[in-house]
């Protein structure tokens, strides 16, 4: 081993996780939480979460989303894994708002041709707050 490492694992310092006991999970490891799959992502939300989906067509009174793709449901070693979905598990969720992501430029340039184009992107997103995880 290098000096460095080789003197710091001597001394007694932990490496890797961040953490006092590193066997220890983390600290929010006891609340029951889900995988949900939506707009080819996974998310992983928990009650309480305010997460930002794809954009969709809603009717207009709707003020709720349920979610029911969700790949896993539970919290340590009761959870339960999906092939591929959790059957009749469900992560309700209240519209919070739409919002607008970071602006992305899309540059085109073609050199000894005086071909410039520049463009900007800002992907449209709605920001969702997870009220219930069903299916536990």
């Amino acid at each position: 081993m290098n000096g460095v490492l080789d003197r710091t694992l001597r001394i007694g310092h932990t490496i890797g996780l961040g953490r006092e006991d590193p066997t220890q999970a983390c600290s929010g490891s006891n609340d029951v939480y889900a995988i949900i799959a939506d707009g080819g992502r996974q998310y992983r939300v928990q009650p309480g979460d305010v997460i930002d989906v794809d954009i969709r067509e809603l009717p207009d009174e709707a003020d709720t989303l349920v979610f029911d793709r969700v790949l896993m449901v539970g919290s340590g070693a009761d959870a339960t894994i999906g092939t591929p979905t959790v059957e009749g598990a469900a992560v309700t969720a209240k519209l919070v708002e739409a919002v607008k992501g970071p602006k992305l430029d899309v540059i085109k340039f073609r050199r000894r041709k005086q071909y410039r184009r520049k463009i900007g992107h800002r992907q449209r997103y709605l920001r969702v707050r997870i009220d219930e995880v069903q299916g536990v």
